[in-house]
Parts: structure tokens; sequence; C-alpha cells
């Protein structure tokens, strides 16, 4: 609805959209029209979901990672 995340095959996410309630995990608000690199994920990530105002990421090791609106 506001955002977008894509996986590549190296395990890097990009992410653009409204930075409304953070959740294009750049650290801030504002939004970014042209996807671009969510450097602190490191290209660790095995598979991705957003929904609404928040986005998650499962890593390589097992563990979950998420940002954004945690409103409920």
């Amino acid at each position: 609805k506001e955002h977008l995340l894509v996986l590549l095959a190296d395990g890097q996410v990009f992410s653009w959209g409204n930075g409304l309630h953070g959740a294009l995990g750049f650290g801030d608000l504002e939004p970014c029209p042209q996807p671009s690199p969510i450097e602190s994920l490191d290209r660790s990530v095995r598979d991705i979901a957003t929904c609404g105002g928040h986005s998650l990421a499962l890593l390589n090791e097992g563990s979950v990672m998420s940002w954004g609106w945690n409103h409920d």
C-alpha cells in the first residue's frame, strides 16, 4: 500500500515508497521515489514481507528483523 521491498538473489534488499512510520528501513520518515538498498541488512536476507506501515526480513541465520509502524 505505502511502500515496496525487493529481495535480490544475493540477499540485498531494496526499498522505496512512502517513508511514513519508518517502513522503508532507512532510519527516517522521508519518502524515497526510487529503489534504494537497505544498507543495514548487509546482504544477509533470505526472505522479506511487507504490509501497510511495516516490513520484515528473515535473515540467513534464521532470525527475523522488523521495522516500521508497531501500532498493534
